[in-house]
């Protein structure tokens, strides 16, 4: 069960807010705090970060590239990320191809 426990505006132009819910999981005994923050984006919000238990992927993602740019340098890091989108890239064509059987 997801529980909505409210929202907050994080600036005065009511662009960016912050949503906190809890996942609850009766069966065993687990309650996840699960929160996000929001960007309005015209007519629509998008999730720009998601805050699982207090750790927030933006902020994980921040230090991972950090490392990785520290240890090998921002070419590995670019290099890196254009290797992740094109295994995503083919994974998804090969799904595609897929379902068109």
């Amino acid at each position: 069960t997801v529980l909505y426990k409210g929202h907050k505006f994080l600036n005065p132009e009511k662009t960016l807010a912050f949503v906190t819910t809890k996942v609850v999981v009766p069966s065993e005994n687990v309650t996840i705090g699960l929160n996000y923050k929001l960007k309005k984006d015209g007519d629509e919000w998008r999730i720009f970060d998601v805050i699982v238990d207090e750790a927030s992927l933006v902020s994980n993602y921040k230090y991972q590239f950090n490392s990785i740019i520290t240890k090998h340098g921002y070419p590995d890091l670019v290099r890196r990320m254009i290797e992740k989108l094109d295994e995503i890239k083919g994974k998804r064509n090969a799904a595609n191809k897929s379902s068109e059987l």
